[in-house]
């Protein structure tokens, strides 16, 4: 009998998505009311301070986008999850369009968001499972939350439409639909008891290192004043 054949599949809860937004609502919430992100949405962020944020998602995006194939375990996340999502691209044209490419270089790679990319690494490494619970923090966070922050962004910093790129899914597909594909994609998925620990183990991580990017984006700026 194969590995395939005698794995079990976890059927007792609802779906993969709706498992981890319960798993992580406290972190979830909390990653809304510190650091960079607080600043964000109060509308009291400095444009300086956000585009160190953006300087520091690139290589997160960078290494989940990196990361992908692992989904090939997971083929039916193909239906919700396409490379017309990925961030990277968007984030490099409106980090080219805030800023000038000397200010960039001189902008530092902070620990928090390294040690971010290292768990995204060792954790997919480990278990391919566990990009599901990353790229559901990061994108379905986008998809959401980013969207009213876009235009609280536009309003409070008075950033150009080139500058916000990062959250602009138009070429997706409709907004509703792409939302309605990747959480579904992710509640449909039959995943395995230990695929399921994986996954929210790795969205309670990404919430966690979420934080810690926001708050030593905020403390790096006060100390530079």
């Amino acid at each position: 009998m194969t590995q395939a054949q005698t794995q079990r599949y976890d059927d007792t809860f609802d779906g993969l998505a709706d498992a981890m937004k319960g798993e992580t609502w406290d972190l979830h919430k909390q990653a809304e009311k510190t650091g960079i992100m607080a600043d964000m949405f109060k509308g009291r962020a400095s444009r300086e301070s956000y585009v160190l944020f953006m300087r520091n998602l690139l290589p997160i995006y960078r290494t989940l986008e990196a990361a992908t194939s692992a989904l090939e375990a997971f083929p039916t996340m193909q239906y919700g999850f396409t490379p017309a999502l990925y961030r990277a691209p968007a984030l490099e044209q409106d980090l080219a369009a805030l800023s000038s490419p000397a200010a960039l270089k001189a902008l530092p790679f902070l620990r928090s968001a390294q040690r971010y990319c290292k768990d995204i690494e060792l954790s997919v490494e480990a278990d391919p499972a566990a990009l599901l619970g990353h790229i559901y923090v990061r994108y379905l966070g986008d998809l959401y939350g980013g969207q009213t922050l876009a235009k609280v962004l536009e309003r409070t910093l008075h950033l150009p439409p080139e500058g916000l790129s990062f959250y602009d899914f138009r070429a997706a597909g409709e907004l509703i639909d792409v939302r309605s594909r990747f959480r579904h994609s992710l509640n449909d998925l039959r995943v395995t008891s230990a695929q399921k620990d994986a996954a929210v183990a790795a969205a309670l991580s990404a919430f966690q290192f979420n934080i810690d990017v926001s708050e030593e984006v905020s403390a790096s700026i006060v100390q530079d004043v």
